[in-house]
């Protein structure tokens, strides 16, 4: 029986008191019965971001359970087709994590003891499931565009809630993921493609992703569901936007429509106006008609959607003309909103629209306003923003749009005098990507209008806008070849097929890449410090980043290589790919304050200079920062000084030299383009330790977060965990690693034959650096008593130690750790898969699948280790090539399925993370 309270009880205390709907405790109870329908048709402005309520309460009701009868998924995916300004379920996620983390907030946000006995009960469920060392019950991520190094949960055993775009999600199922190393790509696609549920908002829009389940499943060679339960094996998907092809759909009910909240807002007034123009003038009408609406009110919030970013710059310019004339009667706030923005001017922008007092957010006081507030904005405030406008004015779009853009628009019933307006370019025979579907769409409203004004409330909308014509994109035919030649992570085979074929299709310009400005770029194979990160990045459409790039950088780009660590350098433009990241010079320009802008060639402030692991000694990444003045010029007086390499007896006193360098930093003051809030930032963490890297600037360093952030960002980043984390003895790091890896096994439910394969791959993972070479290179100078499995030395003495230990470049560990578990192997009984055992010691960084690449060993020496009381001896030749890996690796997924096995790696590879993290445990 579970202990966990019921979900109107949970409901209540996550919203500070307020009744679930009807539809809302109806689909709680049927997931908690039977498991998610197919579809969930709610109309929009109902709060279908609750699913994720529903979501966290089902797992925590089945926490009772045996692990093997959980039926409930550990993690799930909220997956939308775009990247959103404003994401309300994201927000919600959130703040469910720190009440979930503390549930006396909850008492403390209502006053009521029940609030945070209802919020405990499922917090302590969630943390019975959670089997790793993570300190939160719930764990909350969002994917956007960008390598957002660490933002994976910490191992396959936490709740977790996890935000994404398509193709961020669809990328990792398929053992490509955007933003992820080669080496860290299988533990992604285990994290999405095995016990996982898949909130799939926008599935008119992701058709192929949600029916890329069935032939994935036919193409896999092996069956995961031997790793976890059947109904916990494969993804589970749930749409949360009506298609009308599903047969299995929820939607609401007579309760609901009885409800009188539900009721006001199905039936809020939208009476829109009929405008036509043509293509040419549209922009000239969207402008003419918020000027006209708005000049004879008092002040109100307004929104123009336009169909592309290049014309929502004009409409925004012409409006801006207009404001600054006084062409609205009361003086104007304008926005503009793309979605091409940086998460750094997003989240200005974010915080504006959501503020009760300047912005739009649903149920705020209408009364309150001082001036307008105008919102330009593209497709990315159609879905999961709650904004409630009081006027709209759109350009002519497909059904599925209208109909989402019309739910901004006296979105809880509460506006006294909401207006409308489609702005219908009639010469246009082609639409875009809604083809001509506005044509049919505008031919049913004329029909329907009276006066030219029609009623488009939420209950009669669908009918009058008819049903949409969108038809789903062609697709690749998907091949068992395709799936077998993803899951070779190790090595990506030449010509293989991308697996945007399949989830996007032919038909649309899905394909994508990253963007990044840094005031400092390093040379050609030389790593990128710090590493790449969602905050810094925006997505492009790979064919307007060819065009711009050749403007911007010459046709020749910098570019991430595919290790996410080393930079690709002078690449021509063209040779620009689908899920590449560019790195530009902060001096070239390419964006402004509102975002992409391509012709802008003002420098671009680089957030990466924030980060640890420090200040970039140079003038042009010390002028980004600090004011100008006599305090500037103090600073770059003394980092003249201190980037001169250090010599003996030159008489210098660097330490003294960086105390006063960082005081006069902090007496500079921060230059305009600085917020208030990142000097505060940099003000706390900004050291008195300067780092003279090789082949890189000297930094001034920046304190990190927490050592556990570093951790997970060099891990992701090299997956070399050796010189990332506290000092502990290899005896140590092994038990602990074992211990780990078995709880977590056990959490999830594997069979007692796996946890006992992951326990021994994790006792067994780092045997090989008892090689005296690697040892060396740890302790330079034999300080530890007994093998160290970890090192504290600094980033910067990495090569320079390997050197000098003769560990040669490119070695791999893991290959020493496999020879030495297979010599105490053979002959003996473990009562688990002896291969899988193998595998998963070969594979721990990510390597093995299907080959340890080998590397020239001049030096190489005996390996000697002690398993169990038996001594053991091995060849520690990293030349030597173990040709049985690439068989055993297709043996172990014939066993267990390609997700199966790739969880199996995820648990102990994502154990030794944690304990390297934690030095322990």
């Amino acid at each position: 029986m579970s202990e966990v309270c019921e979900f109107a009880s949970f409901y209540r205390a996550v919203h500070s008191g307020r009744e679930p709907f009807p539809w809302q405790r109806r689909l709680a109870a049927q997931v908690e019965r039977s498991g998610w329908p197919a579809e969930i048709g709610v109309p929009t402005g109902l709060g279908k971001t609750s699913c994720i309520d529903i979501a966290v309460w089902a797992l925590a009701r089945q926490a009772c359970r045996p692990p093997g009868e959980r039926t409930a998924p550990t993690r799930t995916w909220y997956v939308v087709n775009r990247r959103l300004l404003v994401d309300s379920g994201f927000d919600q996620a959130v703040r469910l994590e720190k009440l979930l983390g503390n549930p006396e907030l909850a008492r403390a946000q209502d006053g009521d003891a029940d609030s945070a006995a209802a919020i405990g009960s499922v917090a302590g469920a969630l943390t019975k499931i959670r089997g790793g060392a993570g300190e939160r019950p719930l764990h909350v991520t969002r994917l956007r565009g960008g390598a957002e190094l660490g933002a994976r949960p910490p191992d396959p055993s936490q709740p977790a809630l996890i935000f994404a775009t398509v193709p961020m999600f669809a990328s990792r199922w398929l053992f490509r993921g955007f933003g992820t190393s080669a080496s860290m790509r299988p533990v992604d696609a285990a994290l999405a493609g095995i016990d996982t549920l898949v909130l799939l908002d926008e599935a008119h829009l992701a058709r192929p992703l949600r029916d890329l389940a069935g032939p994935l499943a036919e193409c896999d060679i092996g069956d995961p569901s031997g790793v976890v339960p059947a109904s916990r094996a494969r993804p589970v998907f749930a749409s949360l936007t009506g298609t009308g092809d599903a047969s299995d759909t929820f939607t609401i009910d007579h309760d609901d429509t009885a409800h009188p909240v539900v009721r006001q807002r199905i039936h809020a007034a939208k009476p829109v106006q009929l405008r036509s123009a043509t293509d040419k003038t549209t922009p000239a009408v969207l402008v003419r008609e918020i000027r006209e609406i708005l000049a004879e009110r008092d002040p109100a919030t307004a929104a123009v959607f336009v169909n592309t970013p290049r014309r929502a710059r004009e409409v925004f310019g012409q409006i801006a003309s207009h404001n600054a004339t006084g062409g609205f009667g009361h003086a104007a706030d304008v926005e503009l909103l793309t979605g091409l923005m940086r998460d750094r001017e997003a989240d200005v922008v974010r915080r504006r629209l959501l503020d009760p007092g300047y912005g739009a957010p649903a149920g705020r006081n209408r009364a309150s306003r001082a001036r307008h507030l105008i919102v330009v904005a593209t497709q990315t405030l159609e879905v999961g923003a709650d904004l409630d406008f009081d006027v709209l004015v759109t350009e002519a779009c497909g059904a599925r749009s209208l109909i989402q853009r019309m739910g901004r628009l006296n979105r809880l019933g509460e506006s006294a005098d909401p207006v409308g307006v489609i702005v219908y370019p009639a010469d246009l025979k082609q639409f875009g990507p809604y083809r001509d579907e506005p044509h049919q769409v505008w031919q049913r409203l004329e029909a329907a209008a009276a006066e030219d004004c029609v009623n488009l409330e939420p209950s009669r909308i669908a009918d009058l806008v008819g049903a949409p014509q969108d038809t789903p994109p062609r697709v690749g035919e998907l091949l068992p070849a395709h799936v077998w030649e993803w899951a070779k992570t190790t090595t990506r085979p030449d010509g293989e097929a991308p697996g945007e074929l399949f989830y996007a299709g032919f038909d649309q310009d899905v394909a994508r890449v990253s963007i990044s400005w840094r005031a400092v770029l390093p040379s050609a194979g030389q790593e990128l410090r710090p590493p790449v990160f969602a905050a810094e990045a925006i997505d492009v459409p790979l064919r307007q980043a060819r065009e711009a790039l050749a403007g911007l950088v010459s046709d020749r780009m910098t570019r991430l290589a595919p290790d996410l660590a080393s930079v690709e350098q002078d690449v021509p433009v063209e040779l620009l790919r689908p899920g590449d990241h560019v790195i530009v010079s902060s001096f070239d320009g390419g964006y402004d304050m509102y975002g992409w802008a391509p012709d802008s060639k003002e420098p671009v402030f680089d957030i990466s200079l924030l980060r640890p692991p420090g200040l970039p000694l140079v003038p042009k990444a010390l002028r980004m920062l600090l004011a100008e003045g006599d305090g500037l010029d103090a600073v770059l007086q003394t980092a003249a000084v201190l980037t001169q390499p250090p010599e003996p007896d030159d008489g210098i006193d660097r330490a003294q030299l960086a105390r006063e360098l960082r005081d006069e930093v902090l007496r500079a003051g921060p230059a305009p383009a600085m917020r208030s809030e990142e000097w505060q930032h940099l003000a706390k963490a900004l050291t008195a330790d300067i780092e003279y890297p090789v082949s890189e600037v000297p930094r001034l360093t920046i304190r990190p977060a927490s050592h556990h952030t570093e951790v997970a960002l060099r891990a992701d980043a090299f997956d070399e965990l050796s010189f990332t984390a506290a000092s502990v003895t290899l005896t140590q790091h092994l038990g602990s690693v074992g211990e780990v890896a078995a709880r977590i096994g056990e959490r999830i439910g594997l069979r007692s034959d796996l946890v006992r394969a992951v326990q021994i791959g994790g006792r067994l993972h780092d045997l090989g650096k008892l090689d005296p070479r690697f040892q060396r290179w740890l302790d330079p100078l034999a300080a530890a008593a007994e093998p160290s499995a970890k090192s504290g030395l600094p980033w910067h003495r990495w090569q320079s130690d390997r050197l000098a230990a003769g560990w040669p470049r490119g070695g791999r560990h893991e290959e020493l750790s496999r020879r030495l578990a297979a010599a105490w192997l053979h002959g003996r009984t473990v009562e688990c898969d002896d291969d899988l055992v193998l595998h998963l010691i070969a594979t721990h960084h990510g390597y093995g699948r299907a080959l340890i690449p080998p590397a020239a060993d001049q030096a190489a020496v005996e390996v000697r280790a002690e398993i169990e009381g038996e001594p053991i001896v091995v060849s520690g030749d990293l030349g030597e090539v173990d040709w049985q890996q690439p068989a055993r690796f297709r043996h172990c997924c014939e066993r267990y399925g390609y997700w199966g096995l790739a969880l199996l790696e995820a648990i102990v590879r994502q154990a030794d993370h944690q304990v390297s993290a934690l030095g322990a445990v």
